[in-house]
């Protein structure tokens, strides 16, 4: 068969290696008895160098159990599919959503597949090309039973798998396959089809010196001829611009190739003393046959080394064993695809230093070779020590996100789902940071659209104007505070009970007493306010609201009239109050005076209000009112009052609350609100996130830590700046292996561009990649020009859905997205 003419088509069945699948193994018709397992490996960028160290010498020391002669092979399979969103019914979906749909609906994907299995050879182990079962003569039968004792093989193999897999269990979860998975596997594996769960075989074989091509499909096989002179236990994976995110050695061979293919493993265990031995005495006798000088110093040479490298190994007590590498890259599209595709594996190889090879006339022999549990067959191999050979080895698998959530996708560009409401942490608040220009309106836009689409709370405090167009697109509620016109604000306003009364919490008088203070003491951090005047004000505050008739609203102007009326009575608490001089209360009278009867009056004294209690998305602007040193700060943590309001109003809802503004403004005094703030967070489905662009403000800030403190999850938008990185991971406490990650961040500006973001949820960290459609690009850009043509277009048009489709269209023109 080897030498059989071109063309001919060869039955699948045909060149099926197995007899039997029988009680969760498989036999060969050699006797081969294989056991496979589904491995379940580690998310990629998730170990140290030294996690990959450990995780090669626990796999060594389970493997120097197995007996000699068996096999360890591991396949990983990267197979063609496409992104589906959810089954929706598109009339249920807005303008928007169908066209974020649409975006990444039928998206090229590669799946990817791992499997382990043990093999476990009877009489038949050294195979040559002419001596497989592929190329063996139909009618000629084995000189020796291959199925001689196959029961107590049987028996004896179970075993030994069962050690081998409850050895690795810690670092290498398998779960075993029943003999129909593994059936099916093998012929996915063998027709190239993935696509069918059931593994039918359907089609044939046909042998070319440039390719085999089953089921239509073409493939090409290269084998790794020769490994690295000075071999590693990984390398950086060449994300980004610093070198990338320790990797496995083979990285590069894995999902870095974007197409199709399977990669074929197999280390044979042997009797490394009979192998050294045998090398020694292919040498002697060499040496015994040369004449000329110099070759006999290269031999010399060479034994001087093989006894230098013997003792290494016994030193390590590390054993010699063969390793076999098999790539298939396949398609069905052209030959020359192909041919690139084996280009880019040998060029691969070469890139860590290793050699690989492109099968011609081996090339059907060896396809057959590699399928799952028929690695006994392989005869491409090198001798190489255990633990190198498992540094040959993947470890890892594409990161996957979660189960549902926000629809971002991984570092390939494959569509998976972040959850920002992640309910295994800890908490569901987040630390945000990103300099100018990294993304942060992209990335936080996405939030906010999705969140809300999801049915969440959505309440954003923020300046700038950066999320008009956005909120305009989904119907939220946009709100622009301006000095130059009444902030309609009441602090001391909030929803009656049913009786009619306003009875506050401990957290609204704490609020309170902080905001009086402020506007009394101003930076309560140069001027604090001593305990006892704490303690006064909130007993003051109780006592307003205790005798406040019940047709009578609560205002700051009520409370400061209240407060007035009980100093003028000059009853003896207040009399010694004044003896002790414990409040000062004409000058509290005199500076509470604008706020109250003068020029702020109507910022803060409004008889009703806009509980907002209607509207699931509402956004605060604050630009007109930043330059305003005696507002700004007031009108900031009446919003944070706000905000804590809406979470007590809605405990049942999912809530989001983004501070992409202002928190910097809060002091000291503020502390104990915002803990509170959080802590009533985790009992109300609350996610509090706080956004910043400037480490600066982190450093200076009073309450930073306790924000930190309180954030499971912290969000790294690219930074291009090292010494701003440095300083924003020892703020955070990042690991080498976060710095690693947070470096390799990547971004292309523009539309139809991306940017990758660094997630930490406690422990965890993974990088995410946002590429928003062009609708979502309209709706998230901070681009001023680009935001003044889409304003302008939808102005023309009447309607934000209109302008930014004349956007997509020109944008399109324009950039051939």
């Amino acid at each position: 068969m080897l030498f059989s003419k071109k063309d001919k088509k060869e039955d699948l069945h045909r060149v099926l290696p197995f007899v039997d699948f029988h009680d969760d193994m498989a036999i060969s018709a050699d006797g081969t008895i294989s056991v496979p397992f589904k491995a379940f490996l580690a998310f990629q960028e998730q170990y140290t160098e030294q996690h990959y160290i450990d995780w090669t010498h626990m796999l060594s020391s389970s493997m120097k159990e197995l007996p000699s002669g068996s096999l360890l092979q591991q396949i990983d399979i990267y197979h063609p599919d496409q992104w589906h969103n959810p089954s929706v019914d598109s009339n249920e979906l807005d303008f928007f959503k169908q066209k974020q749909f649409s975006y990444t609906e039928s998206r090229p994907i590669l799946h990817y597949e791992s499997y382990i299995i043990l093999s476990f050879p009877g009489f038949y182990k050294d195979y040559t090309p002419l001596s497989t079962f592929y190329s063996r003569d139909e009618t000629k039968n084995f000189s020796k039973n291959p199925f001689t004792n196959l029961e107590k093989r049987l028996t004896i193999a179970k075993k030994d798998a069962a050690q081998f897999r409850q050895s690795v269990s810690t670092n290498l979860p398998l779960t075993p396959l029943t003999s129909d998975e593994f059936s099916r596997l093998v012929h996915r594996c063998l027709s190239l089809n993935f696509k069918d769960p059931e593994g039918t075989l359907y089609g044939g074989l046909v042998k070319n010196k440039e390719y085999v091509e089953v089921a239509n499909r073409k493939a090409q096989v290269i084998s790794l001829m020769e490994s690295s002179a000075e071999p590693s236990y990984t390398v950086l994976d060449k994300f980004g611009n610093n070198g990338g995110v320790c990797a496995p050695l083979t990285e590069g061979l894995g999902r870095s190739l974007d197409f199709p293919h399977i990669i074929s493993r197999v280390i044979r265990m042997i009797d490394s003393e009979a192998f050294l031995k045998n090398h020694f005495n292919a040498f002697a006798w060499s040496e015994a046959t040369k004449l000329d000088e110099r070759k006999l110093q290269n031999i010399r040479h060479i034994r001087s080394e093989m006894a230098e490298f013997e003792q290494t190994l016994l030193q390590r007590n590390e054993p010699i064993v063969y390793l076999s590498f098999l790539v298939i890259p396949f398609c069905i599209t052209d030959l020359e695809t192909l041919n690139n595709y084996s280009a880019q594996v040998l060029a691969a190889f070469a890139g860590i230093g290793m050699r690989g090879y492109l099968e011609t006339i081996d090339t059907a022999n060896l396809f057959c070779a590699a399928l799952p549990g028929n690695g006994n067959q392989v005869y491409r191999r090198i001798p190489i020590p255990l633990l190198t050979a498992i540094a040959h080895m993947n470890s890892t698998t594409p990161f996957t996100g979660y189960k549902e959530g926000v629809l971002l996708a991984n570092r390939y560009r494959e569509p998976i789902y972040f959850n920002p409401f992640n309910t295994d942490l800890d908490n569901q608040n987040a630390f945000i940071f990103g300099p100018s220009g990294s993304g942060k309106s992209f990335f936080n836009g996405k939030m906010i659209k999705n969140r809300f689409e999801a049915g969440h709370i959505v309440i954003v405090i923020d300046s700038g104007g950066t999320y008009r167009h956005l909120f305009e697109a989904l119907g939220g509620k946009y709100i622009e505070l301006s000095a130059e016109k009444s902030l309609a604000l009441n602090p001391f306003l909030f929803p009656s009970d049913e009786s009619g009364r306003f009875l506050p919490d401990s957290s609204k008088i704490i609020f309170l007493v902080g905001l009086i203070g402020k506007m009394w003491k101003g930076d309560l951090n140069k001027n604090p306010m001593s305990e006892v005047k704490k303690f006064l004000l909130s007993q003051w505050i109780s006592d307003y609201y205790r005798n406040l008739s019940e047709d009578v609203i609560p205002t700051l102007t009520g409370f400061y009239d209240y407060l007035q009326a009980l100093v003028a009575a000059n009853g003896k608490a207040i009399l010694d109050l004044k003896k002790d001089q414990l409040f000062l209360f004409q000058e509290f009278f005199i500076v509470l005076h604008p706020f109250s009867h003068g020029i702020y009056k109507d910022h803060f004294n409004a008889l009703s209000q806009d509980y907002l209690v209607d509207h699931r998305l509402v956004c605060f602007e604050l630009e007109a009112i930043k330059g305003n040193s005696k507002l700004y700060p007031l009108v900031v943590q009446i919003l944070f009052d706000f905000a804590f309001e809406m979470v007590a109003k809605h405990p049942d809802a999912t809530k989001f609350i983004d501070i992409e503004e202002g928190w910097t403004n809060l002091d000291d005094a503020s502390r104990e609100h915002i803990e509170a703030f959080y802590r009533k967070g985790r009992k109300t489905k609350t996610s509090i996130r706080i956004i910043t662009q400037d480490i600066g403000e982190i450093k200076s800030s009073k309450i930073a830590s306790a924000i930190k403190n309180n954030a499971a999850t912290f969000i790294l938008l690219y930074n291009e700046k090292a010494s701003s990185r440095e300083e924003i991971g020892t703020f955070l406490g990042m690991n080498a292996l976060d710095m690693q990650k947070y470096a390799s961040l990547r971004r292309h500006n523009g539309p139809g561009g991306f940017r990758e973001i660094f997630i930490k949820e406690m422990g965890q960290s993974h990088v995410w990649l946002l590429e928003p459609s062009l609708w979502e690009h309209a709706m998230f850009t901070s681009h001023p020009s680009e935001r003044n043509q889409i304003a302008a277009l939808a102005k023309k048009h009447g309607n934000i859905e209109d302008g930014i489709a004349e956007w997509v269209y020109h944008t399109k023109q324009k950039y051939y997205v």
